[in-house]
């Protein structure tokens, strides 16, 4: 009968032996990492870059790591980057191709055939249909909606972290104008926030627990305290750095400031626009809520945005370069 079938399934999962991480190279697949390493530090790890000069950035980070070039796009790179892994840790850039790219990841992880969880990042409010994404009007933000429905239908045993934050280091764009000015600009934004080392932490632990009801989960994270509009940022930062920080938050000067840094950090000559564009719209259109998940699976209190304020204050009053 019915009651028979509740608590029949099997809720532990392996805890898989080796990970591979695309975006090793990356302020968010080096957490993840150096995560593994300390917690389950007889895991193999093999490091993933996109092309052979991150590659090589790796070894040179990490010497005698097992590195290898994983490109989206270069179908023939991915198998037998993944061949023989347990588990996969996908992150991919703003405005990538999420199509073209998931499509080649689901074809080389079947035709490896070793996975037994992947943990995919993801970065959207999952209370907005994707059916009202203003897909012809803004040119980022809605990828993440096409690469989940792309790994729903691949039946892979995908564990989905929904980063519902800024992280804490975004910040280090707003250098130039608070070491000069000290000047928050920064267009009007109320987000919750996180530190990435905390990421990688949970990430790390979700790899490494064996619950199974995490695959197929999702779960969408920050620290659970922090959500701040950008005028309330000002104000952290000053307590924080004990010295007052103003506020601009017009448009002609985020594009002044962030458009040579964006082009130079994106390779593309209209990212601080396009970033930008979407930024209004989440601000007019998403209600975020703060939420204790990564608090629980981390067994602890995630950093909280003031004290990495602190930490960091030497680095942000800094005399400017």
């Amino acid at each position: 009968d019915r009651r028979s079938m509740v608590g029949s399934r099997n809720l532990t999962k392996p805890v898989p032996k080796s990970v591979a991480i695309f975006g090793a190279g990356g302020r968010m697949g080096r957490e993840v990492a150096a995560q593994i390493a300390y917690l389950a530090p007889g895991t193999g790890l093999r490091l993933l870059a996109s092309s052979e000069q991150g590659a090589q950035g790796i070894r040179e980070q990490s010497p005698g790591a097992d590195v290898r070039v994983a490109n989206y796009f270069d179908r023939a790179s991915l198998t037998p980057a993944l061949e023989g892994v347990e588990a996969v840790f996908v992150v991919t850039p703003p405005g990538l191709d999420e199509k073209a790219a998931m499509t080649n990841f689901v074809d080389a992880v079947k035709e490896a055939d070793s996975a037994i969880q992947i943990i995919r990042l993801l970065g959207y409010a999952p209370e907005w249909n994707p059916k009202k994404y203003p897909w012809d009007t803004i040119k980022t933000g809605g990828e993440h909606f096409i690469a989940k429905e792309i790994l729903e239908d691949s039946g892979l045993p995908v564990t989905y972290v929904n980063l519902g934050a800024s992280l804490f280091d975004n910040m280090f764009f707003t250098l130039g104008g608070i070491r000069r000015e000290r000047k928050l600009i920064w267009p009007q934004r109320e987000v919750p926030m996180m530190d990435v080392r905390d990421l990688g932490a949970v990430i790390a632990r979700l790899f490494l627990s064996d619950d199974a009801r995490y695959v197929g989960s999702f779960l969408t994270i920050n620290n659970g305290y922090d959500y701040l509009s950008t005028q309330q940022l000002a104000k952290a930062m000053s307590d924080a750095f004990l010295t007052p920080i103003a506020v601009e938050t017009d448009r002609a000067a985020f594009l002044a400031e962030y458009g040579p840094l964006f082009t130079a950090r994106f390779g593309a000559p209209d990212q601080a626009e396009i970033l930008l564009d979407y930024f209004d719209w989440e601000h007019d259109n998403w209600l975020w809520q703060l939420n204790d998940t990564a608090e629980r699976i981390l067994g602890r209190k995630p950093t909280t945005l003031h004290s990495w304020l602190v930490e960091h204050r030497p680095v942000f009053l800094a005399p400017p370069a």
